[in-house]
């Protein structure tokens, strides 16, 4: 568990983290490349100007997580939880698994980057 833990600029990039707890972990900064982050409990994490890129975060629950400005391209988000998550300046251009339903459960501005076929809530055919 990391739960509450602090990983503030941390590399972590291709570590085994699947199934891990990070709920209200502070992860800002961090680099996540290639992590293996599915299933994991990230509720409530600050991963805001992380990187992300072709993390597995499949399944992951990301509730209410800070996403600010955080690289994702080539990440896996299929099934992964995002009620509530900060997507404001993120670039969710490159991700795969990404559904129009996750989406319209997040919170999005218009710096948010995201991939073809997927518009921003209340914002259908954008």
């Amino acid at each position: 568990t990391f739960r509450e833990a602090d990983l503030s600029d941390a590399c972590l990039a291709e570590a085994r983290l699947d199934g891990s707890d990070f709920r209200y972990a502070t992860l800002s900064a961090a680099d996540l490349a290639g992590a293996n982050l599915g299933v994991a409990a990230l509720r409530h994490a600050k991963l805001d100007l992380s990187n992300l890129e072709g993390a597995i975060l499949r399944g992951s629950d990301l509730s209410g997580a800070r996403l600010s400005g955080a690289r994702l391209a080539g990440a896996d988000l299929k099934g992964a939880i995002l009620i509530g998550s900060d997507l404001r300046e993120a670039d969710l251009s490159k991700v795969d698994g990404l559904t129009q339903a996750q989406i319209e459960k997040s919170l999005c501005d218009m710096s948010t980057r995201l991939p073809p076929g997927v518009s921003r809530p209340g914002k259908p055919g954008e």
